[in-house]
């Protein structure tokens, strides 16, 4: 029941986060960065079913915010 939810839950936002070029910390499996040659940084800390991003500059933020509808984010 609830464990496999989890699962389920943490496997799909795992695909969404690899197919826009995010990088899963090796030993905080919660935590994925997003870093861009230019230095600039995306960075998501998945907790249950919430999402806390951040980074260095707006623009890039605004536009992960846009991207990432499927997951109905609320600031």
């Amino acid at each position: 029941g609830l464990k496999q939810a989890s699962q389920a839950w943490y496997i799909c936002i795992e695909d969404y986060f690899k197919k826009e070029c995010f990088e899963r910390c090796p030993c905080k499996h919660a935590f994925f960065m997003n870093l861009r040659e230019s230095g600039n940084i995306v960075i998501v800390i998945l907790y249950i079913y919430d999402l806390t991003f951040t980074g260095i500059d707006y623009n890039m933020l605004k536009e992960f915010k846009m991207r990432n509808t499927d997951f109905h984010n609320f600031d």
